[in-house]
């Protein structure tokens, strides 16, 4: 993946569910949340950062909401193609916690910022 930001398109290919959304706010999100994600820092993972924060933001909203954006649940469960896999979602209690996609955030974020390990 190279740096870049993030589409609808892309939004879309991760919760489907933002399809629904109106496309106007959907970009209103994109274009907001693009500030909040430098391409030096996050690299070759700024496009899902900037994935991951645009779903965080368009959760909070009421509209987010009603689309089913906001999973904030312990146990999370995913299907495709017959495949079924469920986990637990640990405790966090990070900047952005109140959301599935804030937690991916906050853990992807503590990587980049994370410093090298010299041996």
């Amino acid at each position: 993946m190279s740096q870049a930001y993030a589409t609808t398109t892309d939004l879309i290919a991760v919760v489907p569910e933002v399809g629904a959304l109106d496309p106007s706010f959907v970009d209103f999100w994109l274009i907001t949340t693009k500030s909040e994600i430098s391409l030096a820092l996050y690299g070759s993972r700024s496009k899902f950062a900037h994935v991951l924060k645009t779903l965080h933001n368009l959760a909070q909203t009421p509209a987010g909401e009603r689309a089913g954006l906001k999973r904030g649940r312990e146990v999370l469960s995913h299907s495709k193609a017959g495949l079924a896999v469920t986990y637990a979602v640990a405790e966090h209690d990070g900047p952005n916690s109140s959301t599935l996609w804030g937690r991916a955030f906050d853990g992807l974020s503590a990587s980049v910022w994370a410093p090298p390990v010299v041996a």
